[in-house]
C-alpha cells in the first residue's frame, strides 16, 4: 500500500512541476492585491444551480448557527433533533451523508459517520456560504451525490472598516451568546480574531402528546455551551502574492434529553467535542495564471456517554485528518480557462468502537476545462480521478452546457450531466458490531436542466427566476435498517432515484429611502426506493418551501422568514400512523430592529420572535423542539 500510495503521490507532483516552471515568467508582469483561485461565474450563467447566501441573510443569522440558515433560506431539508443537538442536511431527497461540506475547500464530513454536525458550525467564523447542487459539486469534492455546501472565512478584504464588533444576544431558555471580533493591520501584516461563546438551559416547556395522558412538560436534560476562537493571519509577501494562516478552534458540551416516550425514565446521556483544524496557505497571481498551494491539519475528539438502567455505552473517538492541495487555473485566450487541482489527504481514527486504528489515504486530481463561444453559449468539461485503498476509483466525468438565446434579454438554459461515486464510512464498515465489510460503494448517474431569467426593473428593482428540473439514479444506496437483537445495520438497496423540481424567485428594490429584498423558494422531492414499489425514503419531505422578506427605512428594519416542511415518513413502511408519518408544518419568524451612528460608533440593535405562531411540530419523531421564544441582539462596531 505504502509503494503503490508514494508512487502516485510522486507522479501527481511531477505533473504539476512543468506548470508551475512555465508560468514563472507570467507571474512577474502584473500587479495584484488580491486575486481568488477558484471564480464562480454569476448563479445565472452557471451550467448548473448554485446558491450564494447574500450579506443580509448573513447577518440575520450571523448569532445562529449553519443548520438554521440553511433551513430558512435554502430548499435544503434540515432533521434536527432539536436546539444544540444533531442537525443533518440533505440536498434533493439524498442521505446526510450524501452532503459535503467543505471549509476553505477542505472536506469537513467526519470519516466515521460522513455527515457533519450542523448545529455545531457557528455562522459567526464565516462570511460566505455557497452551495452547490448535484453534478456541480463535482468541482469541490467528490462523493457529494446530493450537494455541497462550500464555507469561507474571508474576514481580511482591503482596508479595515471597523477595527472591534461586539455582539451580545440575550433569549428565552436562559441563553447567551457572545461572539467578539477584531481585526488589526499595521504594514502588509494582517489579523483577524473571532471569539465566541453560547450557553443555553434550553429548557423550554412543550406538549408532549407522545403518552397518555398527553400533557404539559418542561425538557430536561437538554443544556449545552459552545466555546470557539477563529484566528486568521494574512501577509502580502508582494501586491501578487498572499500567505495565510487560520485556525478554527471549538469545545462543545451538551447534554442530551431523552425522547418524548422515555421521560419518566432514568437516563444519563451527554457528548463532549473538540475540534482543532488549521490552514497554512500560499497563493500568486499573474496575467494568464493563478496558482494556490495550501496544507491543513484537523484534530477531532469526540466523547459520547449514555447510561441507562440496561446498559452503559462510553465511547471515545479521536480523528486526525492532513491535506495538501494545489490548484492552476490557466487562461489560455479569450473566453477559454483551464483549472487543475490535485489533492492529498490521510486519516487516522482511533476509536473504542472499531479493532485497532483505521486510516485512510487518498490521492484525488481533477481537470475543468471552460469555453464560452459568441459570448452566447458557454461549456464545460471536468474529469475527477481519485486513488484510495489500493485501487483506482471510477473515474468521475461532468458535462455542462449554458446557452444565452437572446442577446438582449439575461435568459439562460443550462443544461448537465454528470456521475459520481462514494466509499461506504468507517462507520458502516467497521463499527461494532454491525459494521459490514462486503458494503459496496455508492454510485450516481445525475442529469439536470434549467432555465434562469434575471431582469432589472423601474426605479431601482431588479428580479431573478430560476427553475431546476433533475433526475438521479443512485444504485447500492447505503440505508441503516433494523437487525437483529435490537441493532440497526447498514446495507445496500440496489436502487433509489431522486428526481424533482426546484424553483426561487428574488426580487430587489431600492426606492427614495426604502430597502426591500424578497426570496422565496420551493422543492418536490420525489425519492424512491425502487426495491419496494417505490415508497419514498424516510424523512424526505415531497414539499418543501420558504420565503424571506427585508424591509428597510433607515434607521428601522423589518425582516420575516417563513417556511414549510412537508409530511416525512419516518420508516420505509408504508402503513399510516403517528410513529411513521409527521405531519407538514409552518414556521414563522420575525425580527425587528434599528441601527444608531454615535460618532464613531456603530450601533444596531434587534429583537427575533422565533414560531411566532406557536406551532406544535416534530422534526424527527418523539423529539421535543420549542413552541414561541424570543432573543434580543445587540451589536457594536467601533
Amino acid at each position: 500500500m505504502n509503494l503503490k500510495f508514494n508512487y502516485i503521490l510522486m507522479v501527481v507532483m511531477l505533473a504539476l512541476v512543468p506548470v508551475q516552471l512555465s508560468c514563472q515568467a507570467i507571474f512577474d508582469t502584473l500587479n495584484l492585491k488580491e486575486f481568488e483561485v477558484i471564480a464562480d461565474h454569476p448563479e445565472s450563467g452557471n451550467q448548473s444551480r448554485t446558491q450564494s447566501i447574500d450579506s443580509i441573510q448573513m447577518r440575520e443569522f450571523s448569532q445562529q448557527d449553519l443548520g438554521e440558515l440553511l433551513a430558512a433560506l435554502t430548499p435544503l431539508y434540515i432533521k434536527s433533533y432539536g436546539r444544540g443537538t444533531l442537525s443533518t442536511v440533505s440536498f434533493r431527497g439524498s442521505g446526510s451523508t450524501h452532503t459535503q461540506v467543505l471549509w476553505e475547500g477542505f472536506q469537513l464530513n467526519s470519516p466515521m459517520l460522513g455527515q457533519v454536525d450542523f448545529s455545531q458550525v457557528p455562522m459567526a467564523f464565516f462570511t460566505d456560504v455557497d452551495l452547490l447542487f448535484g453534478g456541480a459539486s463535482l468541482e469541490k469534492s467528490g462523493g457529494a451525490l446530493g450537494g455541497s455546501v462550500n464555507l469561507s472565512s474571508n474576514f481580511i478584504t482591503g482596508e479595515i472598516d471597523k477595527t472591534i464588533q461586539l455582539e451580545q444576544t440575550v433569549g428565552s431558555f436562559n441563553t447567551y451568546l457572545t461572539s467578539l471580533g477584531i481585526h488589526l493591520k499595521r504594514g502588509k501584516v494582517s489579523s483577524f480574531t473571532k471569539i465566541i461563546r453560547q450557553t443555553s438551559d434550553n429548557d423550554f416547556v412543550y406538549f408532549n402528546n407522545s403518552m397518555l395522558p398527553s400533557e404539559s412538560m418542561k425538557q430536561q436534560n437538554a443544556g449545552f455551551e459552545n466555546v470557539g476562537f477563529l484566528q486568521k493571519f494574512s501577509i502580502q509577501l508582494k501586491d501578487n502574492q498572499q500567505l495565510y494562516l487560520m485556525s478554527w478552534n471549538q469545545w462543545s458540551d451538551r447534554d442530551l434529553p431523552p425522547i418524548m416516550t422515555n421521560v419518566f425514565k432514568l437516563q444519563e446521556e451527554y457528548q463532549t467535542d473538540m475540534t482543532s483544524r488549521t490552514i497554512l496557505g500560499w497563493k500568486k497571481s499573474g496575467k494568464r495564471v493563478a496558482l494556490q498551494v495550501k496544507g491543513a491539519y484537523f484534530f477531532e475528539n469526540y466523547h459520547y456517554y449514555l447510561k441507562t438502567i440496561s446498559q452503559d455505552i462510553d465511547s471515545k473517538n479521536l480523528i486526525n485528518s492532513g491535506f495538501v492541495k494545489a490548484d492552476v487555473i490557466v487562461e489560455l485566450g479569450k473566453g477559454f480557462l483551464m483549472t487543475t487541482g490535485v489533492e492529498l489527504e490521510h486519516q487516522s481514527v482511533n476509536s473504542l468502537n472499531y479493532s485497532g486504528l483505521k486510516t485512510r489515504n487518498r490521492v484525488l486530481a481533477m481537470a475543468v476545462v471552460e469555453k464560452t463561444f459568441f459570448n452566447r453559449l458557454a461549456l464545460k468539461l471536468l474529469l475527477r480521478e481519485e486513488y484510495s485503498d489500493d485501487s483506482f476509483l471510477p473515474l468521475l466525468p461532468y458535462f455542462g452546457a449554458s446557452y444565452k438565446p437572446f442577446e438582449k434579454e439575461e435568459i439562460f438554459i443550462r443544461f448537465n450531466v454528470s456521475q459520481n461515486y462514494k466509499r461506504p464510512t468507517l462507520n458502516e464498515l467497521y463499527f461494532y458490531p454491525v459494521g459490514n465489510i462486503n458494503l459496496l460503494p455508492e454510485k450516481a448517474f445525475e442529469l439536470e436542466a434549467g432555465i434562469d431569467f434575471k431582469h432589472d426593473l423601474w426605479a431601482g428593482q431588479s428580479i431573478s427566476i430560476g427553475i431546476t428540473g433533475y433526475h438521479s439514479s443512485i444504485s447500492d444506496w447505503i440505508l441503516w435498517l433494523p437487525g437483529d437483537f435490537e441493532y440497526w445495520v447498514p446495507a445496500n438497496i440496489p436502487e433509489v432515484v431522486s428526481q424533482g423540481l426546484e424553483a426561487s424567485l428574488n426580487w430587489q428594490a431600492n426606492v427614495h429611502n426604502w430597502k426591500l429584498g424578497t426570496s422565496f423558494q420551493y422543492a418536490f422531492t420525489q425519492s424512491t426506493d425502487q426495491s419496494q414499489n417505490e415508497v419514498q425514503l424516510p424523512y424526505i419531505p415531497v414539499h418543501q418551501g420558504n420565503g424571506f422578506i427585508s424591509l428597510g427605512y433607515q434607521p428601522y428594519f423589518v425582516r420575516w422568514n417563513v417556511s414549510y416542511t412537508g409530511e416525512r415518513a419516518t420508516t420505509l413502511d408504508t402503513q399510516k400512523n403517528f410513529s411513521n408519518l409527521l405531519p407538514g408544518y409552518w414556521l414563522n419568524h420575525i425580527t425587528v430592529g434599528r441601527t444608531f451612528q454615535i460618532r464613531k460608533l456603530d450601533l444596531e440593535t434587534r429583537i427575533k420572535m422565533y414560531n411566532v405562531f406557536d406551532v406544535d411540530y416534530q422534526a424527527v419523531v418523539y423529539r421535543a423542539m420549542p413552541g414561541r421564544y424570543a432573543d434580543l441582539t445587540v451589536k457594536i462596531k467601533l
